[in-house]
């Protein structure tokens, strides 16, 4: 029961040491789910809501207390598809704050982790520096998502534009075969020639102009 109460007031340091140093109270969440398991605290951005920072708290500084919050932390970001965020293993101590951070790299195929200092709080415990560096990850994410979306889509217009030229082709020869007519463009196979075109064109436009009114084709996603 001790280390509980042990775990919680460092969970309760951390946040106190958090807002005290510019992190917004409604970006921190304790007992984060993240699938299966649940991290004790996270910093979440308040735009994309998704992960930035994950806290480990263990109530003892011994080696397999630690080594356990390590391993937590590893399976964790296994579940997570991007790694867009950082870890950190958290245990507490007599001094103030009270707590002591370590940075774990679970990324790297090797165990690697810093301590951090927190008397003099760089980088890796500043919200805007963070936010900023997950905000920069998230983008480039959807502009993969994106593009392979623009691929799929000109893969499936090229299929669809190939069939109506086979069709438009087939129409024409039956038409000069049968009927011995020598008109080969029609009104009607000038829209499907233009429809093909537009089929081309599409996953190329970003928006579409008429009227003085324009569509953006862009998500709200994209957009933030």
């Amino acid at each position: 029961m001790g280390y509980i109460i042990q775990e919680g007031k460092t969970i309760q340091h951390l946040r106190d040491y958090l807002i005290s140093h510019g992190y917004p109270s409604e970006s921190i969440y304790l007992d984060y789910p993240i699938g299966h398991y649940r991290v004790d605290l996270a910093v979440v951005d308040p735009i994309t809501f998704l992960p930035m920072q994950l806290f480990e708290i263990k109530s003892d500084p011994s080696d397999h207390s630690l080594e356990r919050g390590r391993e937590q932390l590893r399976r964790i970001c296994q579940k997570l598809p991007n790694n867009n965020f950082t870890t950190f293993l958290v245990y507490p101590i007599e001094q103030r704050p009270f707590f002591k951070v370590k940075q774990v790299f679970c990324h790297l195929s090797e165990k690697t982790e810093v301590d951090i200092n927190l008397k003099e709080t760089g980088a890796e415990l500043n919200f805007p520096i963070q936010k900023a560096s997950s905000r920069s990850g998230y983008i480039g994410i959807i502009k993969e998502d994106k593009n392979r979306n623009i691929k799929k889509l000109k893969f499936i217009f090229s299929i669809l534009s190939v069939i109506l030229a086979i069709i438009l082709l087939s129409e024409i020869m039956m038409d000069i075969i049968l009927n011995h007519s020598t008109t080969i463009i029609t009104l009607p196979r000038l829209y499907v020639v233009i429809l093909i075109i537009c089929m081309q064109a599409f996953p190329f436009i970003s928006s579409i102009k008429f009227a003085n009114c324009e569509l953006d084709l862009l998500t709200d996603r994209d957009r933030k």
